[in-house]
């Protein structure tokens, strides 16, 4: 587990989570990737590329959910999740960051959007659960069972499309 801890260098409060390079190596990304941030059902986050092909990040997507899949939601909801309009909070769902290095031993996954939407601060723990190209973030507030299987569901499926 890992804190989540404020980045300074603008005017708003930002906010990251730190990755080791052995974990970042699982996910085969590299610096500069630009990187899809994604709150789901206000209790888990997934990062996944931006580039990754929309029918897998649907499928993932999907066994991260608890509530509605992808195929259910309005197409109100749909534009909502997909980064192109503001959440009842003023926040999108989805945001895009690019991967920054900390040096040689591991990146920084900034979080701003996702922090303040789940209403997380500085020094709140996070686990990271991690298969290639997608890294399933947990808060520690949020922490269950269930969501834990959730988590358990995301790489499962990122492995079935990885095998075929």
């Amino acid at each position: 587990m890992v804190t989540l801890h404020e980045v300074g260098g603008n005017a708003k409060t930002s906010y990251g989570v730190y990755v080791n390079k052995s974990l970042i190596d699982l996910t085969g990304w590299e610096n500069g990737d630009s990187l899809r941030i994604t709150v789901v059902d206000r209790d888990l986050i997934l990062v996944t590329r931006e580039s990754m092909p929309t029918e897998q990040w649907i499928e993932l997507y999907d066994a991260a959910t608890a509530g509605k899949s992808v195929d259910e939601l309005t197409p109100v909801e749909l534009v909502r999740l997909l980064d192109v309009g503001d959440g009842e909070d003023g926040r999108r769902p989805s945001t895009v960051s690019s991967l920054a290095p900390l040096g040689d031993s591991g990146h920084r996954i900034l979080l701003t959007n996702a922090a303040n939407r789940l209403q997380l601060r500085q020094g709140t723990g996070i686990r990271r659960r991690v298969d290639e190209g997608v890294v399933v973030l947990i808060p520690a507030p949020t922490a269950t069972d269930e969501v834990d299987e959730r988590a358990d569901a995301v790489l499962k499926a990122r492995g079935a499309q990885l095998s075929g």
